[in-house]
């Protein structure tokens, strides 16, 4: 069976009590398949952590600083 959720996921960059400003979110809904195959149950904490790693991505380089 194919579970179905509209989730609102907040991104938190720099330390845990920073500003607001520092929170951004994105509403989205999500698709999994649950145990109706014979599978474990996937839970929507799973799901939401996987459409995470299948979809954010980053760079990085290293910087230097003007004195």
């Amino acid at each position: 069976m194919k579970m179905t959720k509209n989730v609102r996921i907040y991104f938190r960059f720099g330390e845990p009590d920073m500003d607001e400003e520092d929170i951004h979110e994105v509403d989205l809904q999500i698709s999994w398949h649950d145990s109706a195959a014979g599978q474990s149950v996937l839970s929507l904490d799973a799901a939401i952590q996987n459409w995470v790693q299948k979809n954010v991505s980053y760079h990085w380089e290293e910087v230097q600083e003007e004195e």
